[in-house]
């Protein structure tokens, strides 16, 4: 008998909520094993330190904020003067993608490109904040639902096809069962479970065939049936007791998953879709094309297209990413492991490390750029503020979860009560901290989730680290009630923050980012990006990026990190 599709055993489609936005076949299957190719481009030398001389920044001619502030971080930090480069105009805090990509991308690619030493850029007070996402009405959305849309259609007709083929299966011919309803617009699980019932009569009838000659035929037929319904994937699940059938069906499906991993990193067209829909049928079958199908319809009219100015510009470099989505970060832990901590792609594949220099006033920067500088020097001291909405969730969440980042920010808290002596309040109360329960000063905080809410809750020591995981936090670093701004003027040297809805999975977790920052190994522009997960998304860091806090006092001893910072391959990770 054939085993296929035990019941529970499905993958989830995963469809966008409020916590975590919906994650494609691709992504699930794709996104770490899409990175091994990356990895197949990653340069023989290891960057070192990062030093003033690899630090650039982008100011804009016409506003006095921005070169004011520009000249003054340039001469704290002995940045080379012709690191600096000016935009030749103000722009609004958000631009459109056709500005983005017309005039101010070829201005900066075409300043960076003879500055080879720039792996990080500062974007100084009025360099746009955020960039639109394209009309509903363009080729790059309605173009691309039309070609789904059709895609979808066809891969029905295809499916339901084959269910009607292994239901003749093991009949006489002038006896053919009724096949299973279906109706027009059927799903993968109404798929998977109609194929359950076929495969199971077809099993059946196939058994009682007294001519052996006909039933090894049918068989074979059934056999194919579910490689075509199932892919390579399941068929080897399959065949698992058959050692020849299943070698052969576990090269091709790792045959498949490197082809697939290439064709997803060709410039996004609907001619390389028609090549990728061919590999996921022939690695999943019509269950996982219909998942995919199934996914990028409603992601696609979701329209998510934008993204942070910062965000983009990480990947000036590059060409042709997906704008539909985010991508996963080519350069944070989890696609690299620890010993490649500051290894980076080639060139011609580089992420650029971009942090931002803006604040509710041009003198709250300067004071964030002199704070960053002399409290290095002595290092960084005050208590650790952890604001959990429970205690710790068992088991393994999911990235992107609010479970995780309850998890995330527990386990930071139960790790610096163990392995410093550092004074940490981890509050699990479900409310946010209050004025009184909090009367050390504080050096780094984290907390969650009170949407453009803030508290005047802290006093922080010169240099803290502060981030709130919510909504639109960075929408607005000039003003507003967002955390951001408002952890900035009351006294933190560096956050982080999004620009739009990012949903939780955009975030840093905490247990990595803020422990890495404690070892004092790294520039806090190096944790963030070793720590985020996605690219062409909604995070912005603001701060020095030269900062690095625990440089001559680290509390945190590299073996002593988290293990998924050390391995480099988390549970779920980001896809």
């Amino acid at each position: 008998m054939i085993h296929f599709f035990n019941q529970g055993t499905t993958p989830d489609s995963h469809p966008g909520s409020g916590s975590t936005m919906g994650a494609t076949f691709l992504r699930h299957v794709v996104v770490v094993l899409a990175l091994l190719f990356v990895q197949l481009l990653v340069a023989t030398e290891t960057f070192g330190e990062l030093l003033p001389q690899n630090v650039g920044v982008i100011a804009v001619q016409g506003s006095e904020e921005s070169l004011a502030i520009a000249r003054h971080y340039v001469s704290a930090r002995n940045i080379p003067p012709r690191n600096v480069f000016l935009l030749e105009k103000k722009y609004p805090s958000t631009i459109s993608r056709k500005v983005w990509n017309e005039e101010i991308r070829p201005q900066i690619r075409a300043w960076l490109a003879t500055r080879p030493d720039v792996r990080c850029v500062v974007c100084s007070w009025s360099v746009p904040l955020r960039i639109g996402g394209y009309d509903s009405q363009s080729p790059q959305v309605a173009g691309r639902l039309a070609f789904l849309d059709e895609k979808l259609r066809e891969t029905r007709i295809r499916a339901r096809a084959l269910l009607g083929e292994i239901n003749k299966l093991g009949v006489p011919a002038t006896s053919e069962p009724e096949l299973t309803n279906l109706s027009p617009d059927f799903s993968a699980k109404d798929f998977v479970a109609a194929l359950q019932d076929v495969l199971r009569s077809a099993q059946g009838r196939i058994s009682h065939i007294q001519d052996e000659t006909l039933k090894k035929a049918e068989a074979t037929k059934l056999a194919k049936a579910v490689l075509l319904a199932g892919g390579t994937a399941r068929a080897a699940q399959a065949f698992a007791n058959t050692s020849k059938e299943r070698g052969v069906l576990l090269l091709a499906q790792r045959e498949s998953v490197f082809a697939l991993s290439i064709c997803q990193s060709l410039p996004e067209s609907n001619a390389r879709d028609v090549r990728l829909l061919r590999l996921i049928t022939s690695f999943g079958g019509f269950a996982e094309a219909l998942r995919f199908l199934e996914n990028e319809v409603p992601a696609t009219r979701k329209n998510e297209s934008m993204g942070s100015f910062d965000s983009e510009l990480s990947l000036i470099f590059e060409e042709d990413w997906p704008l539909i989505s985010w991508i996963a970060n080519p350069i944070s832990f989890y696609s690299k492991s620890a010993e490649n901590m500051n290894r980076l792609v080639q060139r011609d594949q580089f992420i650029l490390m971009v942090a931002r220099l803006e604040a509710p006033s041009p003198e709250v920067v300067i004071r964030m750029i002199d704070d960053s500088i002399a409290t290095e020097e002595k290092g960084l001291s005050g208590a650790i503020y952890l604001d959990a909405r429970t205690g710790r969730p068992g088991g393994t969440p999911k990235h992107g979860s609010y479970e995780k980042m309850e998890q995330s920010l527990n386990d930071l808290g139960a790790r610096l009560k163990t392995c410093t002596d550092l004074e940490v309040h981890l509050d699990t109360s479900g409310a946010l901290f209050k004025k009184e329960a909090c009367s050390s000063p504080a050096a780094l905080y984290c907390g969650w989730y009170a949407l453009e809410s803030y508290r005047p809750t802290f006093t922080f020591v010169p240099g803290a680290i502060a981030y709130h995981v919510a909504s639109l936090e960075a929408a607005n670093l000039k003003g507003g009630k967002g955390w951001c701004p408002n952890l900035l003027k009351d006294g933190a040297a560096a956050t982080c923050g999004p620009t739009f809805e990012p949903y939780v999975v955009a975030f840093p977790e905490p247990d990595e980012f803020f422990s890495l920052i404690l070892t004092g190994k790294l520039t806090m522009i190096e944790c963030y990006y070793r720590t985020l997960p996605t690219l062409s998304w909604a995070m912005t860091y603001v701060g020095d990026p030269l900062y690095t806090p625990y440089k001559n006092n680290p509390q945190l001893k590299e073996e002593s990190l988290p293990q998924t910072l050390k391995s480099g391959s988390p549970q779920n990770a980001p896809q």
